[in-house]
């Protein structure tokens, strides 16, 4: 599967640092994950994603994972957008 980031993200001071490794803070902050959108979009139809699972790896291009053995699934599926009339009035 090709991988689509393009590289991590300091939150705080914006420090570039190199995809490809386990990292979870810089500076003690959260770490960004950056993609080449573009490139996704070219890879993968609208069409193309409608038709996979409805699971989180349907968006596997957006996951910083490569490996597709590695996958782990519980079962789980999309969580459903229900409509809530009454707050949407309260809300406008």
């Amino acid at each position: 599967m090709p991988c689509f980031v393009s590289h991590l993200e300091g939150s705080i001071d914006g420090a570039r640092l190199p995809a490809g490794q386990v990292a979870s803070t810089h500076e003690g902050r959260p770490i960004l994950v950056r993609y080449d959108l573009a490139a996704v979009g070219q890879a993968v139809s609208p069409r193309a994603l409608a038709l996979r699972d409805q699971t989180l790896w349907r968006y596997r291009e957006l996951l910083p994972y490569q490996d597709e053995s590695q996958f782990v699934s519980l079962g789980e599926r999309m969580t459903p957008l229900l409509a809530a009339p009454r707050l949407a009035q309260h809300l406008g």
